[in-house]
């Protein structure tokens, strides 16, 4: 993580209760290459409609076609992600 006013170090965080996913860029504030945890990722894959903010979704339906632009991601867990996801999108 990124601190405002540290740039380029570390900032600790404490989960102080259950944690499904760590959003970084939130409100799409900042650019950076992001990488998901196997746990986040699933977390998106199966609840992205559960975010409200259209901003936030979108931000995480860019990165996660950018990580299959990365080769981090395969087409086809995209192209399964967008199944699940497409019906409950309210957003073009």
């Amino acid at each position: 993580m990124i601190s405002e006013k540290d740039p380029l170090n570390d900032v600790p965080i404490t989960f102080n209760q259950p944690v499904s996913a760590l959003v970084i860029n939130v409100n799409d504030h900042g650019y950076c290459k992001v990488r998901f945890d196997d746990k986040s990722l699933e977390a998106f894959v199966q609840n992205l409609q559960n975010f409200k903010d259209p901003v936030t979704r979108g931000m995480i339906w860019r990165q996660l076609w950018l990580l299959v632009m990365d080769k981090k991601m395969s087409s086809l867990q995209y192209f399964d992600f967008v199944v699940k996801q497409i019906p409950f999108e309210t957003v073009d």
